[in-house]
């Protein structure tokens, strides 16, 4: 799997963290899926090596 497929599915965790946290106004999942988010943009942000760049 590609950087950009395992960046999409941290987000959709997180998102999925955020909405039952909110609704069940549980902090640990609200933290939880703020968590999510920085590891699925730090995910996105990083660049996959190429085999042409070698």
């Amino acid at each position: 799997m590609n950087n950009n497929t395992i960046a999409k599915i941290w987000l959709f965790a997180a998102i999925c963290f955020l909405i039952v946290g909110v609704g069940d106004k549980n902090t640990v999942f609200i933290i939880l899926g703020c968590s999510y988010i920085c590891i699925g943009c730090s995910k996105l942000s990083k660049k996959t090596k190429n085999k042409d760049d070698i």
